[in-house]
């Protein structure tokens, strides 16, 4: 492992552009927001949800109970837990790596995590605050984000669910499953980490007609782009651009694009869903109120492989007040934000994947 070594970037941020508009009783609000440096308010926390099957190795057939792996009372959790507090794994280039921080005790019987530090290397940088550089980063250093992981494997199921949190896109997935994979093996078995799509809780909500709130986010805007005509931008420096559409108080949207999103499923579907007339988008965040009342938000990219939709968590990286101890979002606001996650989806109905095509769906 390299050097741990925390690097954080300063950010300041400028607002644009504001313009709201009343279009069909809706308010709308268009931001073009500017950053110079550091991060911009938005999808910085998101969790990746996926089911996990214990099976006989090369057989995947001979699937195992979760209470009882060995068919000896031997609980899925229990290895799950030592491979979390042992975990201490980088890439192969040297470029990515996991380490373990603390144990996360939920409040659940079933249910295992911890917080791990998830470091990136290998790059050399000067981290700048209002133009003047504070740091030098060089490439044996590795920043250190911390990020959290949350297993829920009911004793009594073949099923279970891991969500995963993804801090600032920073992941780790795979290095996380070979240590996984490595273990399981040992004892003879195998574990799958299978892609969830929570697209049930998401559809009932949108055919309902309880959106929220719809934002489109572009990434890397080019100095040739025409986003940067229509917004009549000089500049050189702009990271990205938010379109946000939102419903009045008590209020919902009707969003036709997404209402076939949810009907068909597929990835062109998707694309339209990200398009405004004719400027496409990358991304697209959608806030809307589950059946309980709450209200949660959901991420869908527009990419062509990869996990397609990820839930949005409620946490914010920690204040700069206690630098020594700064690596992010707070523990304890991971573990209540990650049960929040699990609990949208149902492992044991036909919601896994649910409304892709066979060509559509993750791997």
């Amino acid at each position: 492992m390299t050097e741990w070594c925390r690097v954080r970037a300063m950010a300041r941020r400028a607002e644009m552009l504001r313009t709201p508009n009343e279009v069909e009783g809706r308010q709308v609000q268009c931001r073009v927001r500017q950053s110079v440096e550091g991060k911009v308010d938005g999808v910085a926390h998101r969790a990746k949800l996926y089911r996990v099957e214990i099976h006989r190795l090369r057989n995947l057939s001979d699937r195992r109970l979760l209470g009882s792996i060995d068919g000896h009372g031997l609980e899925a959790t229990e290895i799950v837990r030592h491979v979390l507090l042992n975990l201490n794994a980088t890439n192969l280039q040297g470029t990515i790596a996991i380490a373990f921080e603390q144990e996360i005790h939920p409040t659940r019987r079933d249910e295992v995590g911890a917080t791990v530090f998830r470091g990136s290397s290998g790059i050399s940088s000067a981290i700048q605050l209002y133009g003047s550089t504070v740091f030098q980063r060089q490439q044996n250093h590795t920043e250190a984000v911390r990020a959290g992981v949350l297993f829920s494997l009911p004793r009594a199921s073949f099923l279970g669910t891991v969500a995963l949190h993804v801090p600032h896109n920073m992941g780790y997935k795979s290095l996380l499953e070979e240590q996984l994979r490595a273990t399981f093996r040992s004892l003879g078995l195998s574990i799958s980490l299978l892609p969830i799509v929570p697209i049930e809780a998401f559809r009932q909500a949108v055919l309902d007609g309880h959106v929220k709130k719809l934002t489109l986010i572009r990434h890397s805007i080019a100095d040739e782009d025409p986003y940067r005509h229509y917004a009549r931008l000089g500049r050189s420096d702009l990271k990205r651009m938010t379109l946000v559409l939102e419903a009045r108080r008590n209020r919902f949207l009707r969003v036709d694009s997404l209402e076939r999103f949810v009907e068909f499923g597929d990835r062109h579907h998707l694309r339209e869903v990200l398009e405004f007339g004719e400027l496409p988008f990358d991304e697209a965040t959608v806030a809307v109120q589950l059946p309980n009342g709450t209200t949660r938000t959901f991420d869908l990219e527009g990419t062509e492989g990869g996990h397609p939709m990820s839930v949005l968590l409620g946490v914010r990286d920690a204040d700069d007040d206690e630098p020594e101890t700064n690596y992010g979002a707070p523990a304890s606001d991971l573990a209540r934000e990650l049960e929040k996650a699990i609990d949208i989806v149902s492992t044991e109905g036909d919601s896994w994947n649910a409304g892709l095509e066979s060509s559509d769906r993750v791997s």
